[in-house]
């Protein structure tokens, strides 16, 4: 086995301060599914921190267990042919290697493209926008237009927004998203119908964060998707549709997950890009395993929403296809904003400073440029709720919003830009599907 007993000086640590240890009795756990929710870790103390008499190796149990039922322990994800080396026999539950390597190197298809003109995909584009101020209660000054990245090695003609009236600077609203118009958890916990499939009580969401060890930022990342998901199988149903029509067709074929090799080395040089192939194994890796472990097991125990037969222009929303389209949307769109500090337990869950990471119709039609660091994001509440703060209960969705606000001059008919992140060129490539003269090397 292998543990962390902490950052302290007093025994021969390994990578990631990760020990080497036989546990006598905690090593006669067998090997079982079931085993997920025992949890094994090094432990000290509060008094003589160094002092290794003071530190022990624990093993938890965070599900029930009655008196006489076997306590097994998932001993790690190693496929089967791993497991046969290491351990002496073959799990039924473990893939085998050999198929799972054959999975990584599947190139999902991406959905067939759309046959508007230019002309007709800005009137669909701005009649969305409309809608978004009507149907989401999104303010925006946005207008649809193409713009030319040929000079930047894209394409001559990507759909972006640009202002629709001056901006002066001093910090005017471009774009204001109801926090009820965003996509986040709370959205998930809101719906009846969703909150049953994959809300905090279900079957899923505890498959889902025993499988990502309860962090909940790659949880929002991960889960978000069945939530884009759902929209897409609802149709005109949902209160998103025609947004959703419109951000279907973006273009994704630069995404190195909806790549084949040859096309990868020709896209992206191995030379300057030398582990992307690597890293995009690794990326389907994990998309796999969510769709086998967490969406395959939805699909059949909620039918009704997520079956086979809830299809989206032909092909199910529960296939391998779209949930790599859907995650590579949610990968490369969504945001991370503090909401201030409300306080514990309401509304929506706590994550690493604050921040509650959503997808945010609209605001998120903004290309990414140089100029668009003078834009600035975040969550924002209303000065009403601010009086009442620290009163149980004083904040309501309705007075917090998602607000991005000019700090520079922006022409009506400008072109509307924002700094997304300052990533090295290979993790862009990754994350959004291209990269610009203005991303550094990423040093391996």
């Amino acid at each position: 086995m292998f543990t962390s007993l902490g950052d302290k000086d007093v025994l021969h640590y390994m990578k990631d301060e990760e020990i080497h240890v036989l546990s006598p009795v905690a090593e006669l756990m067998n090997f079982g599914s079931g085993g997920g929710c025992i949890e094994c870790e090094g432990w000290y103390a509060e008094r003589g921190l160094s002092d290794p008499e003071t530190m022990s190796f624990v093993c938890k149990i965070t599900c029930p267990i009655k008196k006489g039922e076997e306590v097994k322990y998932w001993y790690n994800d190693d496929c089967k042919q791993g497991f046969a080396r290491v351990y002496g026999f073959v799990p039924s539950e473990v893939e085998d290697c050999y198929a799972r390597d054959a999975k990584m190197s599947i190139v999902p298809s991406l959905p067939p493209r759309s046959t508007l003109s230019p002309s007709e995909k800005i009137a669909q584009g701005n009649a969305a926008l409309e809608r978004a101020k009507t149907e989401l209660g999104i303010e925006h000054y946005f207008e649809a237009a193409h713009f030319d990245y040929s000079g930047l090695g894209g394409p001559e003609k990507l759909l972006g927004v640009k202002a629709a009236k001056d901006m002066r600077g001093n910090g005017d609203i471009i774009v204001k998203v109801p926090y009820t118009s965003l996509w986040t958890w709370t959205a998930v916990e809101d719906d009846p119908v969703l909150k049953v499939a994959i809300g905090s009580e279900s079957k899923t969401f505890k498959t889902a964060t025993e499988w990502l060890e309860g962090e909940m930022e790659s949880f929002d990342a991960w889960m978000l998707p069945l939530l884009l998901l759902y929209h897409l199988g609802l149709g005109e149903k949902s209160k998103f549709h025609n947004y959703i029509e419109y951000i279907f067709d973006t273009d994704l074929e630069s995404f190195p997950i909806f790549m084949s090799n040859d096309k990868m080395d020709e896209w992206y040089p191995p030379t300057e890009f030398p582990k992307l192939k690597d890293e995009t194994m690794e990326d389907r890796k994990w998309a796999w395993e969510f769709y086998d472990k967490i969406l395959e097991p939805l699909s059949e125990e909620h039918p009704e929403i997520f079956g086979k037969e809830v299809t989206h222009k032909g092909k199910p929303i529960a296939s391998f296809d779209s949930y790599a389209w859907a995650s590579n949307m949610v990968a490369s769109r969504y945001w991370g904003a503090n909401f201030g500090d409300y306080p514990s337990g309401q509304l929506v869950p706590k994550r690493e400073n604050d921040a509650v990471s959503h997808l945010a119709p609209v605001a998120e039609l903004m290309n990414f440029g140089k100029g668009g660091g003078c834009i600035k994001c975040t969550g924002e509440y209303a000065s009403s709720w601010v009086s009442g703060f620290g009163s149980e209960g004083s904040m309501t969705y309705d007075q917090m919003s998602f607000v991005c606000r000019a700090y520079c001059p922006i022409k009506k008919g400008e072109e509307v830009k924002y700094w997304y992140n300052d990533d090295c060129k290979q993790t862009f490539v990754r994350t959004y599907g291209f990269s610009t003269p203005a991303h550094r090397d990423c040093v391996h």
